[in-house]
């Protein structure tokens, strides 16, 4: 929960702390890795609510984003989804 900084009461903090896959798409990015063209990035994050696929419109939220000023965000599409897993 302390990811989210918005009111803890809020309905997708419900969703984010169930995993729940019917709710808004949240993904917390952790680490960006630049592809060798330096024009794109593999994002490596956690999926804490809603669903992720390739084709997918998604709103970037950068670190500087808030509400009230918006300039610190973006529009991308998914372009791939991996799923990684270890023992």
């Amino acid at each position: 929960r302390s990811d989210y900084t918005d009111p803890q009461d809020d309905e997708v903090v419900e969703f984010m702390t169930g995993c729940n896959a019917r709710g808004p798409l949240v993904v917390h990015v952790a680490k960006l890795f630049p592809r060798a063209d330096l024009q794109r990035f593999d994002a490596l994050g956690r999926v804490m609510s809603g669903t992720l696929r390739p084709g997918d419109v998604v709103k970037v939220l950068g670190e500087g984003y808030t509400p009230d000023d918006e300039e610190d965000s973006a529009v991308a599409e998914v372009s791939q989804v991996s799923v990684y897993q270890a023992r």
